[in-house]
């Protein structure tokens, strides 16, 4: 249940309670491929795909899963099946020296069409959930496409006037982290870690730091030049180790003592009740996190404040 991942965006127009969102959602639920499809989407429980609750409340938040299914025929095995078929037209037909463009496409899909069937499908799950404290959507994962399918399909499931847009903050994350660094003025509550990412802005090539001093000679040399931090380590109040990227991604994020002591500490008699004291402590958590970073680099873009 614990996210690895912060990916934070706004949410506007959102006034269901959980049964209403429950209700919405059960009409989008997953279902397996087709022999002959490459990929489905759905929702399922976070409890586990046999569960039927598809939307649990607790804290003030609503959470929720999204279940995928692909299915794809490896490119060098259609590459070869192609070869052999136009080897077998040539030798039909020897007058024939090229096989066109649009009959080589009709035999690509033929061996899809023959293949899928028999492909070995990819599975993943991607959690996330609705704070009506604070009006955010927060995705497990740092990948912008996989949130973008998630919102995608949950847009879709909702079917009203429902606005997400990425959580933006006023400052330039990278110019402001590689000013924390130059200048040694990181604020007191975070601590640098050994990791970072910095960017070339000339080119876009990039150097990464992986257990290393990030008080470095090299390093500040890098940042004095036409480089900037894009990814930097912190720990934060002994409750997180986490890397924030330049697009206000919060990820690999380690639960510390603190927070796993609560955890320990919380008196559960049962799964459920552990899975919502967890989830408690992780979304407060959050919402301290987040709106800690916010303030650290100036506050919520003020376009997004107007709306």
């Amino acid at each position: 249940m614990w996210f690895k991942n912060i990916n934070a965006f706004t949410v506007t127009g959102f006034d269901l309670s959980a049964e209403g969102l429950q209700e919405l959602l059960e009409k989008h639920l997953f279902r397996p491929c087709n022999p002959n499809e490459e990929s489905q989407v759905g929702w399922v429980s976070p409890f586990g795909d046999k569960n039927e609750v598809i939307v649990h409340a607790a804290s003030g938040a609503f959470v929720f899963c999204m279940k995928t299914e692909d299915k794809s025929v490896p490119a060098a095995v259609i590459k070869e099946k192609l070869n052999e078929m136009i080897d077998e037209i040539k030798r039909k037909d020897p007058s024939i020296k090229k096989v066109k463009k649009d009959v080589k496409q009709r035999l690509v899909e033929q061996i899809k069409e023959e293949l899928l069937p028999h492909a070995f499908p990819k599975v993943n799950r991607l959690m996330a959930y609705l704070d009506t404290k604070t009006g955010m959507l927060i995705v497990n994962t740092s990948s912008q496409a996989k949130a973008e399918l998630l919102i995608s399909l949950l847009t879709a499931s909702i079917d009203q006037d429902v606005v997400f847009k990425n959580l933006l903050v006023n400052d330039n994350l990278s110019l402001k982290m590689s000013e924390w660094l130059l200048e040694d003025t990181t604020p007191e509550e975070l601590e640098v870690g050994q990791r970072c990412q910095i960017k070339s802005q000339e080119d876009g090539g990039t150097i990464r730091y992986s257990k290393h001093c990030l008080d470095d000679s090299k390093l500040r040399q890098y940042l004095e030049s036409a480089k900037v931090i894009s990814e930097l380590e912190f720990t934060i109040e002994d409750k997180h180790t986490f890397i924030l990227n330049e697009e206000f991604i919060i990820k690999g994020i380690k639960f510390l003592d603190l927070l796993k002591t609560e955890s320990k500490e919380s008196g559960a008699d049962s799964d459920l009740a552990q899975f919502d004291a967890d989830f408690a402590i992780m979304v407060g958590s959050f919402r301290e996190l987040i709106s800690y970073l916010v303030d650290s680099f100036g506050g919520i873009a003020q376009e997004q404040e107007e709306e």
